[in-house]
């Protein structure tokens, strides 16, 4: 079911702690500058952060900023390997990041999440208020399958975006949603990819020039930006609770808040849904090398 926009926008960190995205021209924002673009997210409604342990020195970046406001976000965390003790990492991260508990905790990698043998002691942190929910983050459609048959995750991270869109993803959304599971989505932007002019495309990457020269036709047609489209066909539906972007300046901030006053029709989204990538394992950036 197709809903009108709602503010649910999660504010990504890994452009903060490293210098990220295909389209990236500006390099990665100075502490001074970061501080300032989680003040203006803050100042603007955005209440969540997604971060990750693999993300450069961002913690430390939302600890300083966190000191010194008396206002704290709420945080998405990623681990890189399964922690021995989940209480006694709980406690630590929340220590570090200045908050009182961690509102996601993610299995950054899903074999980790597989081979996991001991979810009791999340559902311990849960019961100490360390902890709100359990998540997992997820790179394509069998492993998004085995997070909802779990009854101990809480939250999925999936990739959705113009590309990788509802005729993917959206049944198994649908499921999850039913099922009690939260949704958050991430690579809204693609990286960037959804921006680069033809001759900007190498390597693997031209084989993606019929596909992008359709959301650029569709970006005339409808007269609306490529961002207008890409940010808002995500955050059309009702069974995604949040839609992580990340940024590089606050004036990139400024300008996704701003296109969140668009709505998109029906047909539009229609049309968006029927976009089909003839290769799609480049949907996975790590495929772009």
């Amino acid at each position: 079911m197709i809903v009108s926009r709602a503010n649910k926008l999660v504010l990504g960190t890994v452009q903060l702690g490293l210098k990220y995205g295909i389209a990236n021209k500006s390099g990665r924002p100075n502490h001074e500058e970061s501080r300032e673009i989680l003040k203006f997210a803050m100042d603007s409604g955005i209440d969540t952060l997604d971060t990750a342990q693999a993300y450069g020195d961002v913690h430390e970046i939302i600890s300083s900023f966190h000191q010194n406001s008396p206002k704290k976000f709420k945080i998405q965390t990623k681990f890189n390997s399964l922690p021995y003790n989940i209480v006694d990492y709980l406690k630590s991260q929340a220590e570090l990041l200045k908050v009182p508990s961690i509102e996601t905790l993610y299995f950054h990698s899903f074999e980790d999440f597989e081979n996991c043998l001991d979810f009791e002691s999340f559902k311990k942190a849960k019961e100490l208020g360390l902890l709100n929910e359990i998540g997992v983050s997820i790179y394509n459609t069998k492993q998004l399958e085995k997070c909802i048959s779990n009854k101990y995750i809480d939250t999925i991270q999936s990739p959705f975006n113009l590309f990788d869109n509802w005729s993917e993803r959206g049944a198994l959304f649908e499921k999850a949603h039913s099922n009690g599971k939260k949704i958050y989505t991430r690579s809204v932007f693609l990286q960037g990819l959804f921006f680069l002019k033809k001759e900007e495309l190498k390597g693997v990457l031209k084989k993606m020039e019929d596909c992008i020269e359709k959301v650029q036709q569709l970006s005339k047609e409808k007269q609306l930006s490529i961002q207008d489209l890409a940010l808002n066909y995500c955050l059309s539906f009702e069974q995604v609770s949040g839609v992580l972007v990340g940024v590089d300046t606050k004036g990139q901030l400024e300008q996704n808040l701003k296109a969140m006053d668009v709505s998109l029709e029906k047909q539009t989204i229609e049309q968006i849904n029927g976009l089909k990538v003839n290769y799609p394992e480049l949907l996975n950036p790590v495929n772009w090398e």
